[in-house]
């Protein structure tokens, strides 16, 4: 048996796969090696969601995540996972590859994440042959849920944020300035914190204060990134992730506006990867 895995900021999708379909799903907390420590990746592996899979039968592990680009990170990942699936050959693999799988095939264009946090990368088909660094929520991540979040968060704290706008921020969410810097600056996973306020544009998408700041933090992401890459304007961008998927009109307006052509957008890309690695068996 083979299990798949896609890991992302939030959230990790699990898939075990037989020769010809699904044999068992699930999902955990995201998985990024940046973020936790061994152990607590361990806790992760060996809580209840993932007990329905037999670990002494399961023969390779595909495992994209998040954070899984250095050759550190992908070390620490392949340790965990070998000491709770023993009998296993295991790839760690970065999750823009999967995306790239995913939206792509095997056809050249430009993989995008945009969830919790943002990537790109060139992709001709195989490989990934361009990559230009996220840098993470603090120094990058443009347009992913942690940056919305932090723009969204930074207008309510400088009351630059319209009445009407300010008052439903505080009765959706009950937080002042004080309790957002608290939770920012002094508690764990502060990007999950920042990206969980994207439910506040997305109620208020329509609003056009709203529409704006997502159109600046969109723009940011395709300038940082996509219109980096050479032949971008030839090629086809792919996108997975909660925030191109929930944002996509948005998102797709903006991207004709700098003149690329939108491909696929996939919430996750866990059901595509699958079909991949299925299609592998054939």
């Amino acid at each position: 048996m083979r299990l798949i895995a896609d890991a992302g900021g939030s959230k990790t999708d699990w898939r075990l796969l037989g020769e010809f379909n699904i044999i068992h799903q699930a999902k955990t907390d995201g998985l990024n090696p940046y973020f936790l420590s061994e152990a607590e990746i361990e806790g992760i592996l060996r809580s209840d969601p993932l007990q329905m899979f037999p670990a002494e039968e399961i023969e390779e592990i595909v495992f994209y995540g998040a954070g899984c680009s250095g050759e550190r990170q992908i070390t620490r990942m392949e340790n965990v996972l070998a000491k709770v699936y023993p009998h296993a050959e295991i790839c760690v693999e970065h999750d823009l590859l999967g995306a790239a799988r995913a939206v792509c095939g095997k056809n050249p264009g430009i993989a995008a994440i945009l969830g919790t946090g943002s990537n790109t990368a060139l992709y001709d088909g195989t490989h990934i042959t361009q990559n230009i660094p996220s840098l993470g929520y603090v120094l990058g991540d443009e347009g992913a849920g942690a940056d919305l979040g932090k723009a969204v968060c930074s207008a309510f704290c400088r009351d630059e944020m319209p009445q009407h706008l300010s008052d439903a921020f505080r009765s959706m969410f009950g937080h002042n300035k004080d309790s957002i810097l608290q939770n920012v600056y002094s508690e764990p996973f502060p990007n999950r914190f920042l990206a969980h306020f994207t439910r506040f544009l997305s109620r208020h998408m329509d609003d056009p204060w709203v529409r704006e700041l997502l159109t600046n933090r969109f723009n940011a992401f395709f300038s940082q990134t996509v219109l980096k890459y050479p032949g971008h304007a030839d090629l086809t961008v792919g996108f997975v992730g909660s925030i191109a998927y929930h944002f996509s009109r948005i998102l797709t307006d903006v991207a004709q506006a700098n003149g690329i052509h939108v491909g696929t957008i996939l919430e996750t890309p866990i059901a595509a990867l699958t079909l991949y690695h299925l299609n592998e068996y054939e």
